[in-house]
């Protein structure tokens, strides 16, 4: 949370072990999709926005997180707004920190409308609403903080599993990044193996399936004669792709970083933990830069060893993000 905080809603100053927004989105994921708003939303989808108004309202006399949540960041949105502009006014914008709310800030115009774009043979500028900022910010803020850590959860158990491939990525940081404490953004890119280790495990545990789920702006047809209404949400079974042997062979079952050196085209199409297309996971990159940094410092010192309580399966439990039930290994001294 301290590094979502910071890195994507302008905190200046650490809170870690002391982040009141812990709690807070805590809270959040565990009434996600777990309300009676939500459940009669997804009966009747067409009364959903009537719902969220209604459930928003009694958030004005009753303590709902959801509610409490945005409100925090329209808070945020708008004291960035407000520093930014006493920034430009003292002609010291170059000097400023920039971080992720910055960035979508310098997008926004409140006139801008949603619809179907057709970027074929033209330029294509998509502008955000204050609405769609902080939903932004939201989606940063819930999906950050969670998803990286349970998949950091399953990477542990995988390594602990597999003490070969764990030697090998011990062995890649080494070589790359020996005992030092700061580690180059250059260097995170050039550790090929930690890249294939992360997306291994994000093939069998996709924590954030729901990143692959979209609304049909426009009557279309796919495949064979399957038709899709205007506004139906459709939601890709990750699970099934993902183990198809049809597509990753015989051994998709196997825990085989090595795989993702050489991804047939089919494969990459089939490849889904953060979405795809235009609208993919705008927090991938930092999720990746984010675990490569913790597994770093943990490898430099420990392996992950597996023991006589290491479960033998992961029990994958959660609403809209996949959380792994328990995940227990020790922590072994490398000696260098």
């Amino acid at each position: 949370m301290d590094v979502i905080s910071r890195v994507a809603l302008g905190q200046n100053k650490t809170l870690q072990f002391n982040n009141p927004n812990v709690e807070l989105v805590k809270q959040v994921l565990y009434v996600f999709g777990n309300n009676p708003f939500d459940y009669w939303a997804h009966i009747f989808p067409k009364i959903g926005p009537f719902l969220k108004k209604v459930m928003f309202a009694i958030g004005k006399f009753k303590h709902i997180p959801i509610k409490e949540c945005v409100n925090q960041l329209y808070g945020t949105v708008a004291k960035r707004k407000a520093e930014r502009s006493l920034t430009n006014s003292n002609e010291e914008e170059g000097k400023a920190s920039v971080d992720f709310i910055d960035l979508i800030l310098d997008v926004e115009d409140n006139s801008v409308t949603d619809g179907i774009f057709q970027k074929t043979n033209m330029k294509v500028s998509k502008k955000l609403t204050d609405e769609e900022v902080v939903g932004q910010c939201f989606i940063f803020i819930i999906a950050g903080f969670d998803t990286t850590a349970n998949t950091l959860g399953n990477t542990a158990w995988f390594l602990a599993k597999n003490p070969k491939i764990q030697q090998k990525l011990c062995e890649e940081i080494d070589d790359i990044c020996g005992n030092r404490d700061e580690i180059s953004y250059e260097e995170l890119g050039s550790m090929r193996y930690a890249d294939v280790v992360m997306k291994e495990v994000l093939r069998h545990y996709p924590v954030a399936a729901f990143a692959a789920s979209r609304e049909c702006q426009q009557p279309t047809t796919i495949g064979p004669g399957i038709e899709i209404e205007k506004d139906v949400c459709v939601a890709l079974d990750l699970f099934t792709l993902h183990f198809d042997k049809n597509i990753w062979g015989e051994d998709s079952d196997e825990f085989k970083p090595e795989r993702f050196f050489d991804l047939s085209a089919l494969q990459q199409m089939s490849y889904y933990p953060f979405g795809g297309g235009a609208r993919l996971c705008v927090g991938m990159r930092l999720a990746y830069l984010e675990e490569k940094l913790i597994l770093i410092k943990i490898l430099q010192n420990y392996y992950i060893r597996e023991c006589s309580e290491t479960e033998e399966k992961l029990k994958q439990t959660g609403n809209v993000i996949l959380v792994p039930e328990k995940v227990t290994v020790v922590l072994e001294k490398r000696k260098h």
